[in-house]
């Protein structure tokens, strides 16, 4: 589960750094392989917060992945709302996307860390 979660993180960090201005394009929404990317960090902590409860993670670490899921999901709805030609986009601004993602980050670490600390395997 941890590995999943470091996965989740590192896009995470990624599409943050996108959205924050720091990525290579003037428009974020343009990024080649962003709509993968989105997708990329809400199924892998969707797998992570399935697999959480039947492997005995601590309920602080339960809790910090559920919640980074549920933004996950949440952002990814977001994304498919509107559609301009044929690419997915936000409605939500940029700098907006960018915290959501790195609060994503942020609670996937947090279980990371709270996982490794109870010496949860998975």
């Amino acid at each position: 589960m941890v590995h999943l979660l470091d996965q989740a993180a590192t896009v995470a960090a990624l599409l943050t750094h996108n959205f924050g201005g720091d990525g290579s394009f003037d428009e974020p929404s343009d990024a080649p392989g962003l709509a993968g990317m989105v997708d990329c960090v809400t199924n892998l902590l969707t797998a992570a917060n399935a697999r959480a409860a039947g492997l005995g993670a601590t309920e602080t670490a339960q809790k910090a992945i559920l919640h980074a899921s549920s933004i996950a999901e949440h952002l990814s709805a977001s994304s498919r709302d509107e559609l301009y030609g044929g690419q997915r986009g936000f409605r939500l601004g940029d700098q907006f996307l960018s915290m959501c993602y790195w609060t994503v980050g942020q609670h996937a670490q947090r279980a990371i860390d709270d996982l490794n600390a109870s010496e949860v395997r998975a």
